[in-house]
């Protein structure tokens, strides 16, 4: 499935390597920079909510006031760096995992649109978010709730057009970051997010289901609502394939029921809960309902871990200089027991070494056909295998043997008719044997003597190369 996804940030990545092969300190560096802006991003709005003016209710001069600023400040430094540490958002730190480009998208566009934007501001917003679900089609859900939040938040007449305005600069930032590709998957396949939501689109080449990811959908909202604290104490795969303990989201959560019953006060709603407010709220709210019921993987609540700092610090901006000042020389401790007490999943980083990666495959002969047996991560292999050599996934996670759908039918007969020289890549180490072994079963297929190790500093020359030929 994954070689369909728009390919935008992965391109780009590719460019960044082809240009800093030899000088991965350079390339590491780079792709830090998006997660260094979600940081500083989620900084700048944990700093404008504690220092909103609305909340100084007494005046105040002289070493009160900046002492009060100072809290403010530690304040808002900690909740940023708790934020910025969370399961879901460190472990991709310059990494290919694409989730810091697209939340820092996200986070700027609420930047711009949580405080009376002008039209100017709306535009660049709805950009913002455009380019967001075009780099990765998961970061919907969430910019649906940023737009929502504008709507009920920015009251003021002309709403209507507005809204045109947002959607239209939404449109030109998906255009912008997809808008081909979906155009290229749709005269291709009939259905430009191929092969999602297919029963919705009703592409011929596959059946009519939505291939969305179940695995970790919430049975109930009431399982939505307390997971969280389930992960916050025990190390779980409730929401991720790798385990995971986290008591952020759990903090959060409370944090807004805490808000709940205060603003049940008016006195205490039009203190706390002006517009600013009220637009994270339906942000984080909005966005972790939609993220329960479409996929339930933690790695996409990445830009709700920022935004959650944000909760954190309306609650605080409550406070009086004396409970900022005790909050304040608390936060530190309070950031060092989140961190001690997170349980990261660990998505694979190799050791350090002089090139970023070296992937070297044999030389093959032209016109042969490459079959990948497994579901292991090896289409990478096709940027080191020259032009005249075609490659065909056999058996993955969108295609198996003996599929009867009509793409699987074209694999089937690629292969079966290929009359030159075929070769086949597996990975026991990844997979098993079990997959390759089926697939050369189905094909009637054998490997010849003489395999060879793909060098690879990606995997530890994990892929195997095999010259295959027809059983009789």
């Amino acid at each position: 499935m994954q070689t369909f996804h728009a390919p935008a940030l992965d391109t780009l990545i590719e460019i960044l390597r082809l240009a800093l092969n030899d000088r991965p300190d350079w390339f590491l560096f780079l792709l830090a920079v998006p997660y260094a802006g979600c940081a500083w991003l989620a900084w700048r709005m944990h700093i404008a909510i504690i220092s909103n003016p609305i909340e100084t209710a007494t005046p105040v001069t002289g070493d009160r006031v900046a002492e009060s600023r100072v809290a403010r400040q530690v304040l808002a430094v900690c909740v940023s760096l708790a934020a910025a540490t969370g399961a879901a958002a460190l472990p991709t730190l310059a990494g290919p995992i694409s989730e810091a480009p697209v939340d820092a998208c996200i986070l700027l566009a609420c930047l711009l649109c949580w405080d009376g934007p002008s039209d100017r501001q709306l535009a660049a917003a709805g950009l913002c978010l455009g380019m967001a679900v075009g780099l990765k089609l998961t970061a919907a859900w969430v910019c649906a709730a940023v737009g929502l939040a504008w709507l009920l938040t920015d009251l003021v007449p002309g709403r209507l057009r507005r809204l045109a305005w947002l959607a239209t600069a939404a449109l030109a930032g998906a255009t912008l970051t997809a808008g081909w590709w979906w155009w290229w998957q749709w005269r291709r396949t009939g259905n430009p997010l191929f092969p999602y939501f297919n029963n919705l689109f009703g592409s011929p080449l596959l059946p009519r289901t939505s291939f969305v990811d179940t695995r970790f959908l919430p049975r109930s909202a009431l399982q939505a609502v307390f997971d969280p604290f389930w992960w916050a104490l025990h190390p779980s795969r409730v929401a991720s394939e790798l385990a995971v303990r986290d008591p952020r989201l759990a903090m959060v959560q409370l944090v807004v029921l805490g808000l709940a019953v205060r603003a049940a006060f008016p006195h205490v709603r039009r203190r706390l809960l002006d517009r600013r407010a009220a637009f994270v709220l339906i942000v984080c709210v909005v966005g972790y309902a939609s993220w329960a019921a479409q996929s339930g993987i933690l790695r996409y609540l990445a830009v709700l871990e920022f935004l959650g700092g944000a909760v954190v610090m309306i609650a605080l901006r409550g406070l009086g200089r004396r409970g900022l000042r005790v909050a304040a020389g608390g936060a530190p401790v309070v950031l060092a027991l989140l961190i001690a007490a997170t349980i990261y999943p660990d998505w694979g980083r190799a050791s350090r070494r002089d090139v970023v990666a070296d992937v070297r495959l044999p030389n093959l002969p032209a016109g042969a056909l490459l079959v990948l047996l497994d579901p292991a991560p090896m289409a990478y292999a096709a940027l080191a295998a020259s032009l005249d050599v075609a490659m065909e996934g056999a058996n993955n996670t969108l295609v198996h043997p003996g599929d009867g759908f009509p793409l699987a039918l074209q694999v089937e007969a690629r292969i079966r008719g290929h009359a030159g020289r075929l070769f086949g890549l597996e990975m026991p180490s990844d997979s098993g044997p079990a997959p390759a072994a089926a697939t050369l079963r189905f094909y009637g297929l054998h490997r010849l003597p003489g395999c060879a190790r793909v060098h690879s500093s990606l995997d530890g020359d994990g892929i195997t190369l095999c010259e295959l030929a027809r059983d009789g």
